[in-house]
């Protein structure tokens, strides 16, 4: 549910459901061993159940969530039948822990499991039958399948494969081979096809249903299976790469022969190689048990062959990306003047810049303990980037009633036509400050020198929180600027009251001029997540380390156009808040050698400091380390 990745910032009206599998937050002591889930009770998993943002029950109440995901997918049917729809309804259920409610639960011959699945097969048959009643039936596609195969790990509690072998977490036909049936009366005919199609067939297929084509030059592992559905003739697909979770490619098939190159006994078992690899015909044993590799080594060396040929094409859709992205190196240095200080909380520096012989560097300061966002801009200067003077405050807080009067936190600075410019974010102190409402600008101070003094700008603020409804309606803040192609590109970030921290989005402002106007780039974010974001110029595109407040907490990523980006590396380094050193930002070449070093949070106890990260991601061919 975090990184933009909420159902309702997909595109969806409406959400009912878990944000995970329903064996996430058990209670302490609540290992996932088999025993547990054989035993377990709905409350021992805080899984929330959530309404569009809303938590609405926690935990959930498990045994219940079969029969109200069928009941509300029916009753939201039904509450517009003349209106097209989309509905996609992902049971938690056959996954363990197993639950089913008190008409089901102990009527099955296969244990727990069963219930489950009986609970399941019912539901598919009421939703069915809804549509039917509705005379919805013959202008409704249905599909239904399953994401893996059996969790084998779990014994009677997993599901049964069978006659394929193992199941989920393998490269084995027993993970991949699942269930699909496709129903559209009057349109697709009853039977059955042993034709070979994926889960991501599905993309283009219903494209093709449609209308749609894909854009000239667009990349899609995606097939057409429409001649399969329709009886027009045979699938497309002749081919597939068996991914493992570790992202290495476990098997290939090709046809009805499939070659493994590593194998386990069952899921988070140790893996072993094959040199050379295992081969099975999977049309006459769909149990691979039979290894013909000795007896078909022209079809091993074509698997290999193409395994390889296949990474390299990988490799080629990733070239766009710079290479000394990929695979950055990071080094954390505690800094002397701005580091550890019980009595002070320093946080949210600002990129640095080198003037003369001193580089400066800006960030928010305040006494521990204080409000965080109660605090002021502070600046420093160095000669090495190490040891720090700092100066003074530089930008304090407005007065009493105007926009910055309850702090001015988290600077990023601009330097052009011999003026520094100072972005800050302000907030107002004329009611009990919430961090989940206040609305926070952003507002830029002018200077002749590094060292001050600034003057705030009279047009201030420069951007404000869109209106109620909008995406960026609540949090405007951690202004990073660029100049590129003779215009200042404000990367911002913003979210909804309704979201939290994590689902943080940021967006992009444009101006001719470093005071604005700023104009936003559109209604919507251009990239999904990113708590905090340093920008720099990259090989003429935009590079970004980016915290994304989730699981995957930094990530390297980079754009060509500065709108589309694509994740280069993740990355292990520091908590919110980073400015880079890049000598090159400001100029109008839009190339950039690459950020050689920034300042960044840490937390030290419960305080805030300013740490040094050497990030060593140079253009190939220049100097700057």
């Amino acid at each position: 549910m975090e990184h933009g990745s909420h159902p309702l910032d997909q595109g969806f009206d409406h959400f009912f459901g878990t944000p995970s599998s329903n064996d996430h937050f058990p209670r302490a002591g609540r290992p996932h061993t088999y025993e547990n889930y054989r035993d377990a009770v709905s409350a021992d998993y805080a899984v929330p159940l959530i309404r569009e943002r809303r938590i609405i029950e926690r935990p959930a109440d498990q045994t219940t969530l079969t029969r109200r995901y069928t009941e509300e997918a029916i009753q939201w049917m039904r509450s517009d039948p003349a209106r097209p729809f989309l509905l996609y309804l992902a049971y938690n259920a056959p996954h363990v822990p197993l639950f089913a409610s008190a008409a089901f639960a102990g009527r099955s011959a296969r244990g727990q499991y069963g219930d489950a699945v009986e609970e399941l097969d019912w539901s598919v048959g009421e939703i069915t039958r809804a549509l039917e009643e509705s005379g919805q039936t013959r202008d409704t596609l249905v599909m239904f399948s399953s994401d893996n195969g059996p969790w084998t790990l779990f014994r009677d509690l997993g599901g049964s494969a069978a006659p394929y072998r193992n199941g989920k977490g393998t490269g084995w036909e027993g993970a991949f081979r699942v269930p699909f049936i496709v129903r559209w009366p009057g349109r697709i005919a009853p039977g059955v096809t042993a034709e070979f199609g994926t889960g991501i067939d599905l993309h283009a297929t219903l494209a093709g249903l449609a209308g749609v084509r894909p854009a000239p030059g667009a990349a899609t592992d995606s097939l057409d299976l429409g001649p399969v559905w329709f009886g027009r003739g045979r699938s497309p697909r002749r081919e597939w790469f068996y991914q493992h979770e570790s992202g290495e490619f476990w098997a290939v098939r090709r046809d009805h022969l499939k070659a493994h190159f590593r194998s386990a006994p069952e899921h988070r078992a140790t893996s072993s190689l094959h040199a050379p690899p295992l081969l099975f015909d999977v049309a006459a044993d769909p149990a691979e048990t039979v290894d013909l590799s000795s007896e078909r080594p022209a079809a091993v060396a074509a698997a290999t062959a193409r395994l390889a040929e296949f990474r390299a094409e990988i490799a080629a859709s990733q070239a766009a990306v710079p290479a000394e992205l990929k695979n950055p190196n990071y080094r954390i240095t505690e800094l002397q003047g701005i580091g550890h200080d019980p009595a002070i909380d320093r946080q949210d520096p600002s990129n640095v810049i080198k003037v003369g012989d001193l580089y400066h560097v800006w960030f928010t300061q305040r006494p521990a303990g204080v409000h965080p966002y109660a605090s002021t801009v502070y600046h420093a200067s160095s000669r090495d980037g190490f040891r720090w003077d700092v100066t003074g405050e530089a930008v304090g807080k407005g007065g009493m009633g105007e926009w910055d009067s309850f702090g001015a936190i988290t600077p990023y600075v601009a330097v052009h036509g011999g003026k520094y410019y100072i972005y800050y974010t302000g907030t107002n102190g004329d009611r009990p400050w919430d961090n989940a409402t206040t609305r926070r600008h952003i507002g830029v101070a002018v200077s002749d020198h590094p060292t001050g003094p600034w003057r705030k700008f009279a047009g201030n603020p420069v951007l404000s929180p869109s209106p109620e409804g909008a995406w960026d309606s609540l949090v405007i803040d951690d202004a990073h600027l660029i100049r590129r192609e003779g215009r200042w590109w404000m990367y911002y970030k913003g979210r909804t009251a309704r979201e939290t921290g994590a689902q943080t989005k940021w967006g992009l402002a444009l101006a001719d001029s470093p005071t604005g106007p700023f104009v936003k780039s559109g209604p919507g974010p251009i990239f999904p997540s990113g708590h905090t974001v340093c920008v720099w110029p990259h090989r003429g595109g935009v590079a970004a380390l980016v915290d994304h407040a989730g699981p995957e907490r930094y990530t390297v990523q980079w754009s060509p156009n500065g709108v589309d980006f694509t994740r280069a590396a993740e990355v292990p380094l520091i908590h919110t808040g980073c400015g880079p050193f890049d000598p090159d930002a400001f100029s109008d070449t839009g190339y950039g050698r690459g950020a050689t070093w920034g300042v960044a949070q840490l937390n030290v106890g419960k305080n805030l400091c300013i740490v040094r990260f050497d990030l060593d991601c140079l253009v190939p061919g220049t100097t700057g380390r």
